[in-house]
Formats: C-alpha cells, structure tokens, sequence
C-alpha cells in the first residue's frame, strides 16, 4: 500500500446520476431521462410535457421512470402505470388484455416506453396503452408498486 492513492478516471454524467440516487434516492439535477433523451428524441418519443398539446385519440409513443403500478379492485382488472420524464407525468392505462399482453415488461422494467393513444376526459390527459418496452437508463428509482 502507499501513502498516496491511485489517479481515478473522472466520473461521468450517469455516474453522477447513481452516485445521487445512491445517496439521497433522487437526483436533484441531471437525471438518467435526461441523459437519455437526444436518443428517444431521434427515435421519435415525446416528452411527457408535450401530451398537453397532443391531440385525443392521437398515436405517441412516451418514455419514463415507472413511479407507481396501481390494480384497484374497482378498475376491472386495467392496471395504471405512472411514468415520470424531466418534463413531467404521464398516466398510462393498461386494459386487462394489454395487462396480460405486456405484463412481463410492465410490471418487472424500472423505466418503460409506451405506445399508446391519446385520451383526453374531464380535464385529465391519460396514455390508453398499445405497447410496452423496456427502456434501458443508467439508474433509477425504485417504484412504489401495487400498495
């Protein structure tokens, strides 16, 4: 051993991410959606934001850190998805065909894409979902599921 220690490489933007995840369970400033986002951009994704504007009935496909995974007895077996961007929320609906469908990814993927259509009712915008894949980030948060 010696008095001195070795040189280190300096860190990078996703290691900042997990080392604030790691230590505070968020990251205050740069998050892995972020880091993500000139290649989901290129690849056509919307941010969350951009759902105010989109019309109803609309095809888009969005990406996010899963937030929360709810069943309630009441919903007839659909399963609601939040997914959470830089720019904001987006909740999804899985019908229970979806559900069965795409379950594997959906319930089991820190960070989803969802292609899906537009609904707009009563004030709220929601994702009716068509399409789950797993979106691969650096680090995220664990969800707060099915409670």
């Amino acid at each position: 051993t010696g008095a001195e220690a070795p040189p280190l490489a300096p860190p990078t933007p996703a290691d900042g991410v997990a080392d604030d995840l790691w230590a505070l369970g968020l990251a205050p400033g740069t998050t892995a959606m972020t880091l993500a986002r000139p290649e989901l951009r290129a690849r056509g994704v919307i941010e969350a934001g951009m759902l105010a504007i989109a019309a109803s009935g609309e095809r888009v496909v969005v990406g996010g850190v899963v937030t929360h995974r709810q069943q309630p007895e009441s919903a007839h077996g659909a399963v609601f998805l939040n997914l959470e961007d830089e720019t904001g929320m987006v909740n999804a609906i899985c019908s229970p065909g979806a559900w069965l469908r795409w379950r594997a990814i959906a319930r089991s993927t820190p960070a989803l894409l969802v292609r899906g259509r537009v609904d707009r009712a009563q004030g709220a915008v929601t994702l009716v979902v068509e399409r789950v894949d797993p979106l691969d980030l650096v680090a995220t948060p664990p969800a707060r599921d099915f409670r």
